[in-house]
């Protein structure tokens, strides 16, 4: 990303937080944040120690398929893959801001684009499988227990928010195999996206991105073949994912208890998670830095008729302060740190030659 681009979408990541917290204190939500305080300090480190298990769980994930191809990495390569990564993801307006930011990671990392790319398909092949299967069992429960979504007096229910995410993920396995299993299907989709570029990305180097495009099959393909022939070895990081889904999405849940001080409920649990999970699609489709502003909107809409205005606006600051504000200073520090270790290692290679 070009740096006037970085610092307009930082500049606007700024101005909205600004707007939204003005908004909040004056429509009264943040009135009663007091209850923090009255939170046990012992709930509020169980809280941080599920954010930082979250985090080792997603370095984790990254790690393994980093390492199922390059026996010489170490965890710390999956800690600052998700830390750069997660950078991208908070200071660019797109879901998969995420993904030029972690290939610029492996870039200095001196791993060839095929390796970055096969990186990433590993990753996906993982998350997609974990999440069809997480999904399709909150679906069972939204159908079981009938649980709607109540916005302006129109009840939507749950169980198609969660098969969305279900037919999304399956449809996305199902469309690798697909291309990996006819080469005249792949030929045919990369020439529409050669097509598209050229008409609408005309900066864009086609000779590069068909290369790219082709590198990426290569690496689905191999990825594919790895996952069916061993097959166990993806079982961990399946599990890690599934771990690290039910403390990210359940976090609103477990900040709610802690301020109002209820016994933890299963089925509520599952109602909390797929109103996360509704409210993520809906803040993921507008553009904005970060999701500034719209996620924490979208988080009162949804939360605001469970919760009441005693706990929403308090949750809502504690959620955003553990899995936002306080890792994108954790994130800024580390590209800071990276940047500078390397720039210092470029130096010494310039000298030497």
């Amino acid at each position: 990303m070009k740096r006037w681009k970085l610092i307009l979408n930082v500049f606007i990541l700024f101005l909205v937080t600004g707007l939204t917290i003005y908004y909040l204190i004056k429509s009264n939500l943040l009135t009663n944040i007091s209850v923090i305080l009255e939170v046990a300090w012992y709930k509020l480190i169980f809280l941080f120690g599920l954010v930082i298990i979250f985090f080792w769980l997603e370095s984790a994930i990254i790690y393994t398929s980093i390492k199922r191809f390059n026996n010489t990495a170490k965890f710390k390569d999956g800690m600052g893959s998700y830390l750069i990564g997660n950078l991208g993801s908070n200071v660019t307006p797109w879901k998969a801001g995420h993904f030029p930011f972690m290939a610029y990671f492996y870039s200095r990392k001196k791993y060839s684009l095929e390796e970055t790319l096969t990186i990433f398909a590993d990753n996906h092949l993982v998350y997609s499988t974990t999440l069809s299967i997480l999904y399709s069992c909150m679906m069972i429960v939204a159908i079981i227990f009938n649980f709607n979504l109540t916005i302006s007096d129109k009840n939507i229910p749950l169980f198609l928010i969660t098969l969305f995410g279900v037919l999304s993920n399956i449809a996305y396995l199902l469309g690798i195999i697909i291309l990996i299993k006819n080469k005249k299907i792949q030929e045919w989709i990369l020439k529409l996206q050669i097509l598209f570029t050229k008409k609408f990305r005309k900066k864009v180097d086609i000779g590069e991105y068909e290369k790219e495009k082709r590198l990426q099959m290569v690496s689905y393909e191999k990825c594919f073949k790895c996952y069916t022939k061993n097959f166990k070895s993806y079982f961990k990081p399946t599990m890690f994912y599934f771990l690290a889904m039910i403390i990210n999405y359940g976090l609103p849940y477990f900040i709610y208890l802690a301020l109002s001080g209820s016994n933890f409920d299963f089925i509520e649990y599952c109602y909390f998670f797929m109103l996360i999970q509704a409210m993520k699609y809906v803040s993921n489709i507008i553009p904005v830095p970060g999701g500034s502003g719209v996620t924490e909107f979208c988080f009162i809409i949804v939360y605001q008729a469970v919760m009441t205005d005693t706990y929403v606006g308090s949750c809502l600051l504690i959620w955003r302060l553990l899995t936002y504000f306080i890792f994108i200073v954790i994130d800024f520090i580390y590209f800071l740190i990276f940047n500078s270790k390397n720039q210092v290692e470029d130096i010494k290679k310039l000298k030497e030659n």
